[in-house]
């Protein structure tokens, strides 16, 4: 025995409180503190909305992570919740960290954890899947996203680079795209001269405006992916 409490990192899908599996809400109801990522602490977390129905006595903590690409600023705010955490856990508190989607593609959570073991190497954690946006696009759209011995990536728009796209493009099949910047419309038309069969899109995925569109021109795609919580699927 560690003298601990249990840390579990728990995904809640991609909005709909209904897709959340049987085990994240067994163990969101017996959570004595749950961390809640916001940008604020004032904000209203929309991983939140998706478990309240599901939350008896636990303690709610806003996690606050701002939305900023400086790597120190993100390091000092995680190191602020992981003490935290530590704190509960030494308190023998069982302890939930929340992410949309899952926690093990593009989450927050993943820092969180490995900072955790650093600081505390004896601590027992548990991570729950999600079901991803990547997996609610294509159910969604009812499009696979691979078929026989076909093969797909998913790309960070955010990273962009034309040589290495057209290499992807080269060798995959379908691409998903995700992590858009602000200023995508140069990179979207760069996207736009390749030869897809499809392209479709996804919007406000189970939230109020939720849409789905296929086959946009460049200039209708740039204007849709700057929205946030938007996916596109590519295919040849």
């Amino acid at each position: 025995m560690s003298g601990l409490g249990k840390f579990y990192g728990v995904g809640v899908g991609p909005g709909d409180p209904e897709l959340l599996t049987i085990k994240a809400v067994k163990i969101l109801k017996s959570a004595d503190i749950i961390y809640v990522p916001t940008k604020t602490e004032k904000d209203k977390s929309f991983a939140y909305s998706i478990i309240s129905e599901y939350i008896k006595n636990s303690i709610i903590k806003p996690a606050k992570f701002p939305m900023s690409y400086n790597g120190d600023v993100l390091k000092q705010h995680r190191e602020k919740i992981v003490n935290d955490i530590i704190e509960d856990l030494k308190n023998l508190k069982t302890v939930i960290f929340i992410t949309i989607g899952d926690p093990m593609l593009y989450s927050t959570y993943s820092y969180i954890l490995k900072m955790l073991k650093d600081k505390l190497p004896d601590v027992e954690t548990e991570t729950i899947p999600g079901i991803s946006s990547v997996s609610m696009l294509a159910c969604k759209s009812e499009t696979p996203l691979v078929s026989e011995n076909e093969k797909f990536v998913i790309y960070p728009v955010t990273h962009f680079d034309e040589n290495e796209f057209k290499k992807i493009y080269e060798t995959c099949d379908s691409i998903v795209l995700m992590k858009f910047p602000k200023n995508s419309k140069e990179i979207v038309e760069k996207i736009n001269k390749f030869q897809f069969k499809n392209i479709i899109y996804m919007k406000n995925i189970c939230k109020d405006g939720e849409e789905i569109r296929f086959d946009l021109e460049a200039k209708e795609l740039y204007e849709e992916v700057r929205k946030y919580f938007t996916i596109v699927l590519l295919k040849k």
